[in-house]
């Protein structure tokens, strides 16, 4: 099926590293020894790496936030970022992340060899892309490729309170193939949970050969335009591919989104 206007103009793939330089929220960062708990795999290419503090201490985050992970091998000693996947909770002693292979990485090619009682050192946590409590829109539109899905996956909870008090919630992950998918189960439990909250996932190069009601092919600009986003009423987030965003905001910013209704963090990988 052929893409539709200048939302599905540009091709992108899934990318996993920001682009910025961490910002600080309200909550301190800090220095956190951590001990691998477990690795699950999610889809092809993509690992959750489980992490406790080596000590059993608490842990504290906001959904939206990641940790900077430091590594070292022959060249030096060198650091990336990583996407919390898990919620927070009072008194949570675990904290799951999203990661994607990077093909010659030099941290995923380490990460991706860490086995459980492996220890890791990481800062965090950093970010402000988070939602906020104060902000009601009548409606969120939450857009993801690859990884970019992490950050609400942490938070669906709030996603799920904000839908039963009547926001009108919109997730969407864009992957090339069905094998590139992960997450989805928790998105649809909540979706069919929760009438204002929806879930869509856009393939790029192979549909499901029984697609689910919530699936189909092109790209996320499509959904975008079908959604017809409205600067009065809406509150974009955007996270992963560095061109899927641009476009995006150049096309919000011309209907008339100001900066202040669009979130990004743009995932960029710098091996």
């Amino acid at each position: 099926m052929p893409c539709v206007a200048a939302w599905c103009a540009q091709r992108y793939m899934p990318r996993r590293v920001r682009e910025t330089t961490p910002h600080r929220s309200s909550m301190p960062a800090e220095n956190t020894p951590f001990v691998i708990q477990a690795m699950h795999p999610l889809a092809n290419g993509v690992v959750e790496p489980v992490l406790a503090h080596e000590d059993g201490l608490a842990l504290q985050w906001h959904a939206g936030q990641f940790f900077m992970f430091h590594f070292a091998d022959e060249a030096g000693e060198f650091s990336r970022s990583y996407s919390i996947s898990s919620p927070p909770t009072d008194g949570a002693t675990e904290i799951r992340f999203c990661v994607s292979r990077v093909e010659g990485g030099r941290g995923t090619s380490i990460l991706f060899g860490m086995k459980p009682g492996d220890r890791i050192q990481a800062t965090g946590p950093f970010g402000r892309f988070v939602l906020r409590e104060r902000e009601t829109p009548e409606r969120l539109l939450l857009v993801a490729t690859g990884t970019g899905l992490a950050p609400y996956r942490a938070m669906l909870p709030d996603l799920e309170t904000r839908a039963r008090r009547g926001t009108d919630v919109h997730v969407v992950m864009g992957v090339r193939t069905p094998r590139d998918l992960f997450h989805a189960e928790a998105f649809r439990e909540a979706s069919a949970a929760h009438e204002n909250l929806s879930f869509h996932v856009c393939y790029s190069r192979e549909m499901p050969a029984e697609p689910f009601g919530d699936e189909q092919p092109g790209y996320v600009q499509r959904v975008i335009e079908d959604l017809a986003p409205d600067p009065a009423t809406d509150l974009v987030y955007l996270c992963g591919n560095p061109a899927m965003i641009d476009e995006v905001v150049a096309r919000l910013s011309d209907s008339g989104f100001q900066p202040r209704s669009i979130r990004r963090e743009k995932y960029i990988s710098p091996d």
